[in-house]
């Protein structure tokens, strides 16, 4: 008689499709903030609410990792608990105008 343990029922899933997030802004982001009131605890709480369910978000923010700071903080404290990994990704944007000639 064989008995199988969980590593090995893990193993014969296969592959296992995950949904992440990698580019979220959150209340209080640099340039993108139209949150209105809600708090980024509350943002987190509706993020894990989704369906299918979100399971790694990456905080956005401008040339910062405040956001992420925020989120990890109000994340430990509870919110959005079935979200299983939050890490920071900053965007640097770089605009460059060029002037062109009116006929």
């Amino acid at each position: 008689m064989t008995t199988s343990n969980s590593a090995d029922e893990a193993l014969a899933l296969g592959s296992v499709w995950r949904r992440w997030d990698p580019h979220v802004h959150l209340p209080g982001t640099l340039h993108e903030d139209r949150f209105g009131s809600l708090t980024v605890g509350e943002a987190l709480s509706d993020l894990a609410g989704c369906t299918p369910r979100i399971e790694a978000i990456g905080v956005t923010d401008y040339f910062t990792t405040l956001s992420y700071r925020r989120a990890l903080q109000a994340w430990t404290a509870g919110s959005g608990n079935s979200i299983q990994l939050l890490f920071p990704t900053s965007r640097s944007v770089l605009l460059f105008r060029r002037e062109t000639a009116q006929p």
